[in-house]
């Protein structure tokens, strides 16, 4: 129900066994590329000599043969679990002049950076994964299907210099960042916006950065150590995109540290700086919407509403307090929960207070029906689930009363309306379409739900129960919820959204006649 900007590094999102410039093929999915280069364009014919600007160049199509005569090796992928990669540049240096030559280890094996080589065999490809919908794609030279592609040394050359260019800039502008791609550049006077984390199940060598700009660091050609507040003077490398536009070191060398921290934007934290309609220390949020500002600045903090909090009137990431709401639900792993406002069961009355399952447990003051106050800031996960993060309790020690259930409402009412998101609900009369075996906290568990025919899945996230197929319940009470997957396995379909999460005692037998 919010506008979503979501940075990487505040939620701590990472993708899923994917490498940042090496991975499995160099297939195109199609997208094209980004903005034009500089030089002559034409479709080389097999064994002719084109320049890296002509294959950056979006009028030269993909598919074209690529010869490359006398550019500069700049780096070679020799880290992590998949090697091989090079990249080349031309002397004359600029924008558009590098590019990725996507090779395996064996082709590259001997050679260095600074080596001058020619580069025979290869195609243009713009690459990008299906899942990648941004419609970006890396340019590159591949083998042509069923060949090979040689790289021969001819001479030792210089590295060019890299161009220094601005984060900032790069981030702001998707055109400007794509035409430094395979360029070696330098970034200077950058902070890390958090710690270096993993992007990969598969590599535990492959991480990625966040840094000002905010712009992003690799680290798919050297190990990357970084320390959220970090300060660097300089960070070098080959500027790539892989899902984002982000920089490669190829050396610890590449990475300079500023310890006294001056090469660096001070934080946005006081009060001056934190209302001046300005992202001062370019972090990506603004004012406000800043961490260090929410921290300095209590103005920053709105008391609001659980139904404010969900009807979209609030910026996403502000820092809000709700005073004296009660808890509605707290999960298995006694890590997350769920509140109302205490003035009744409706519609938007409900939220998720997420806590990562990294923490630690809830204090047990905090039970189904505390009156609580909590301060945290308003995020949209994945623009779909409205939540509360980075969660202060400020106060658990209000009465324990009743939570307002919102009662007598249908699944096809709930699978299509998010405003009964996070809302304690009771169903009438739904059915079991198949039954499930319970692991309760040390497994997920789920089963699906019909109430005539609009199936709505159950995730056992609150409490565990066995469920047998074709059992009618009068009332099934939960909270509702989010979720992204299909997590059953009883044939019916339960696409993306509004699940029901079914409390502890929340499944009534009688009261109702299922259709």
């Amino acid at each position: 129900m919010l506008n979503r900007f979501v940075l990487t590094a505040v939620l701590g999102l990472s993708l899923t066994s994917l490498s940042t410039a090496c991975r499995d093929d160099g297939g195109d999915d199609g997208n094209g590329a980004a903005d034009s280069g500089p030089g002559p364009v034409f479709d080389a014919a097999p064994g002719a000599s084109t320049s890296i600007y002509d294959v950056q160049n979006d009028d030269t199509p993909v598919g074209s043969s690529v010869s490359l005569r006398n550019v500069i090796v700049t780096g070679i992928d020799t880290f992590g679990g998949r090697t091989g990669s090079v990249y080349v540049q031309e002397e004359a240096g600029g924008p558009f002049s590098g590019v990725l030559v996507f090779v395996p280890a064996a082709t590259s094996s001997s050679l260095s950076v600074g080596d001058i080589v020619n580069v025979d065999g290869g195609v243009k490809d713009e690459f990008a994964l299906n899942s990648d919908t941004s419609g970006r794609t890396l340019t590159e030279v591949a083998p042509a299907d069923g060949g090979t592609i040689s790289i021969t040394k001819v001479g030792d050359g210089t590295v060019p210099a890299p161009e220094v260019v601005s984060a900032f800039d790069l981030a702001a502008d998707d055109a400007e960042a794509e035409k430094w791609e395979g360029v070696l550049i330098t970034l200077e006077g950058v902070r890390a916006l958090g710690d270096a984390f993993g992007v990969s199940t598969s590599d535990d060598t492959l991480k990625e950065m966040n840094i000002t700009g905010p712009y992003r660091v690799g680290g798919s050609l050297t190990d990357l150590t970084g320390v959220e507040g970090d300060c660097y003077a300089s960070i070098t490398g080959i500027n790539d995109y892989f899902f984002n536009y982000k920089v490669l070191p190829r050396q610890a060398s590449d990475i300079v540290l500023d310890a006294s921290g001056d090469s660096c934007l001070p934080p946005e934290d006081t009060a001056e700086l934190c209302m001046d309609d300005l992202d001062n220390d370019q972090n990506g949020f603004t004012d406000c919407a800043d961490f260090s500002c929410q921290e300095a600045v209590p103005a920053c903090t709105i008391d609001t509403t659980v139904v404010e909090a969900q009807n979209g009137t609030i910026e996403e990431n502000t820092r809000i307090r709700l005073t004296d709401v009660v808890v509605t639900a707290v999960s298995q792993d006694n890590r997350k929960f769920w509140i109302q406002d205490a003035g009744g069961a409706a519609a938007l009355n409900g939220l998720y207070v997420f806590r990562p399952g990294s923490g630690d447990a809830l204090p047990a003051s905090i039970v189904v029906g505390r009156t609580v106050t909590v301060v945290g800031n308003l995020d949209e996960f994945n623009g779909t689930l409205t939540e509360l993060t980075n969660v202060e309790i400020e106060d658990d020690t209000g009465a324990v009363v009743t939570p307002t259930i919102l009662d007598g409402i249908a699944i096809a009412d709930l699978a299509s309306d998010a405003q009964y998101e996070g809302v304690l609900v009771s169903i009438a009369a739904a059915t079991v379409a198949a039954g499930n075996t319970p692991a309760c906290a040390e497994a997920f568990s789920a089963f699906t739900l019909v109430n005539g025919a609009t199936p709505l899945q159950a995730n056992e996230d609150i409490a565990c129960h066995t469920v047998t197929a074709g059992q009618c319940y009068g009332t099934f009470t939960g909270v509702m919820h989010y979720d992204f997957f299909d997590a059953t396995d009883d044939g019916v379909d339960n696409p993306p959204g509004i699940v029901v999460l079914p409390t502890d005692g929340g499944l009534t037998l009688g009261g109702g006649a299922c259709p």
